[in-house]
């Protein structure tokens, strides 16, 4: 008889979208109830059937290939095994960007923003100059809010004067 598992199911299936460790003991666990011949809880079976159903659905491939591949792809993103897109981005705290980008961002070239950030944060040129660039996006994004609300409210300045 197999072991009631159910709050390490509730567990596994929590976290299964960003650990393809805890998609694999979602795989084992099920595959002991199949085993036992054990009903399984709901939770488990809902997740295989939305895995059986997106790769049983898969449409025909476009791009030459074959359907078997496709249905293989689609099944081990169905189980969570596969990242649906690539590797997730870094973690660069964004205080630090934003500080960064608001402190140094005019006076210094963003070639070196993004070689100092890529040395500190241990990521790649690129990787530092996407958040250089969503950063820099963001705060004229904010800039721009603060100046209609000024305008709006006819500020002179976002501090009063007493």
């Amino acid at each position: 008889m197999a072991p009631n598992n159910e709050k390490k199911i509730a567990e596994l299936l929590r976290k299964v979208d960003n650990d393809p460790h805890a998609a694999a003991e979602l795989l084992v666990v099920a595959a002991d109830y199949l085993k036992a011949r054990e009903p399984m809880p709901d939770a488990l079976a809902d997740y295989l059937a939305h895995a059986f159903r997106r790769a049983a659905s898969a449409p025909q491939p476009e791009d030459g290939k074959r359907i078997e591949d496709e249905r293989i792809s689609r099944l081990a993103e169905g189980f969570c095994l596969k990242r649906k897109e690539g590797r997730p981005r870094a973690k660069i705290p964004k205080g630090d960007v934003t500080l960064t980008v608001a402190a140094f961002g005019e006076a210094v070239s963003e070639t070196k923003l993004k070689t100092d950030l890529a040395a500190a944060y241990d990521v790649s040129t690129r990787t530092a100059l996407a958040h250089i660039k969503k950063t820099k996006a963001e705060l004229t994004e904010a800039r721009e809010k603060t100046r209609e609300i000024m305008e709006s409210n006819e500020l002179t300045g976002i501090v009063r004067p007493r």
